[in-house]
């Protein structure tokens, strides 16, 4: 699947109101009794998780869907640092092809959202896990709408 390029504004807006609805939504649930330097780990921690996770769960839905030759390649974001990418030839409906791109912004950031507001206490990894997520779910939301 092609990616396309978007404004600069739409990603700084998409995950300004991700990372504030998270706060937002969150913040009185999340332990913040941990030092700095421990956040700032889970933050990097959290980020080298998410995204590889992220691309393998595009993978496993191009694989669900039997797409021709479904892969995980290095690539280059759209900042232009390298990154992992899945890829696949062929065509695909464009049901499917929403699916594919929406599936880690389902699995990854509502479904442990939803989760979340039904606890009373929530670890930090895992609410900046679904922050990271959702913000890196920008390009693949804006896909979805065409």
């Amino acid at each position: 699947m092609k990616q396309d390029k978007y404004t600069p504004i739409a990603v700084i807006l998409w995950v300004s109101i991700m990372c504030i609805v998270h706060i937002v939504l969150f913040r009185a649930k999340v332990n913040m009794d941990i030092p700095i330097v421990q956040r700032i780990l889970l933050v990097i921690a959290a980020i080298v998780v998410t995204f590889p996770l992220h691309e393998l769960i595009h993978f496993l839905f191009m694989k669900m869907f039997r797409m021709e030759n479904a892969r995980i390649e290095k690539a280059k974001d759209p900042l232009g640092l390298p990154a992992l990418r899945a890829a696949a030839e062929g065509e695909i409906s464009k049901g499917k092809r929403r699916i594919i791109l929406l599936a880690p912004l389902i699995m990854m950031t509502v479904i442990p959202d939803m989760i979340f507001c039904f606890t009373d206490r929530v670890a930090l990894i895992f609410v900046i896990i679904a922050m990271c997520n959702a913000a890196g779910c920008c390009f693949d939301f804006l896909a979805a709408l065409r």
